[in-house]
């Protein structure tokens, strides 16, 4: 079991792992590991959304967001490009964005359908 970055980037990462692993009914091996089944993927591609979209800590009242390298290194070690590939995924499919969107349209539009619309308008200006 790979638990690189989950005490590094703080207590929510872990949170959203359990929340998913519940979700989906799946291991931590399953959910972080190496295998490519494709039952995995829409786990995995929700996770890498969630640990994108979700501010893990706030610094003089402005929200700082994880970075792909970080996001990849939590979800078992992957690459950057893996969790870029995800996250597009995941928001082409399920957010109704185009596959070519960029990482602060896609952290938009979650923090839209998760219910907070300030946040995702800060996110949207900074785009």
């Amino acid at each position: 079991m790979n638990t690189q970055g989950l005490t590094q980037f703080g207590p929510p990462a872990e949170s959203h792992i359990q929340c998913v692993m519940q979700e989906y009914n799946l291991t931590r091996y399953e959910l972080t590991g190496p295998e490519k089944r494709h039952k995995l993927m829409l786990p995995r591609r929700e996770l890498y959304m969630r640990l994108l979209g979700t501010p893990f800590k706030w610094v003089y009242g402005v929200p700082v967001y994880r970075s792909l390298p970080q996001v990849g290194r939590i979800v078992g070690g992957r690459d950057h490009t893996t969790a870029l590939y995800g996250i597009r995924h995941y928001a082409a499919e399920f957010l109704g964005l185009p596959w070519k969107s960029s990482v602060a349209e896609s952290r938009a539009a979650w923090l839209a359908q998760t219910g907070e619309c300030e946040q995702a308008e800060t996110v949207k200006e900074a785009a």
